[in-house]
C-alpha cells in the first residue's frame, strides 16, 4: 500500500478516535434541524420505493440551499469545540502537501500525465 495513503489513513483514524473520546464527556447532543419529507414513490420492477428525501437532489434549489446551510451550522458548531482541530488540519496539510506527479499515458498522438503541485483539489492533465 502507498506509504502516503497510509499516514492520510493513520491521521484520519487517530482524529477520529480523538473525538470520540472527547466527545461522550463534554460536548453536548447535537440538535439537528428539521427536514421535511415529501410523498414521493416510484415504482421499479413492481416494487413501490418511497423517496421522502428527493426534493433534497436539487442541489440548485434556494430550499436545499438554504437546508445545507442549517445542516452546516450544527456541523461547524460541534467541530469548533474539538480544541486540537487546528494542530490536526496543520499535520495533515504538512503530510499532504508534496508533489504528485502520475504516471505518463498516451492519449492520440500526445503524452498525457497527471499532476498536483501539493494542495490544490485535484489533478490536472497536462500535455
Amino acid at each position: 500500500m502507498n506509504l502516503h495513503l497510509i499516514n492520510k489513513l493513520t491521521c484520519v483514524t487517530i482524529g477520529i478516535a480523538m473525538v470520540a473520546c472527547n466527545t461522550s464527556t463534554t460536548m453536548e447532543k447535537l440538535t439537528y434541524p428539521n427536514t421535511k419529507k415529501v410523498d414521493t414513490t416510484d415504482i421499479y420492477f413492481g416494487t413501490e420505493v418511497s423517496d421522502p428525501y428527493r426534493w433534497l437532489e436539487d442541489d440548485m434549489s434556494a430550499e436545499t440551499k438554504d437546508w445545507v446551510v442549517e445542516q452546516n451550522k450544527v456541523t461547524d458548531a460541534f467541530l469548533d469545540q474539538i480544541p486540537y482541530r487546528k494542530a490536526i488540519e496543520d499535520r495533515l496539510t504538512q503530510i499532504w502537501n508534496y508533489e504528485k506527479i502520475g504516471t505518463p499515458f498516451k492519449k492520440a498522438e500526445l503524452l498525457v500525465y497527471a499532476k498536483n503541485d501539493g494542495l490544490q483539489n485535484q489533478i490536472y492533465l497536462l500535455l
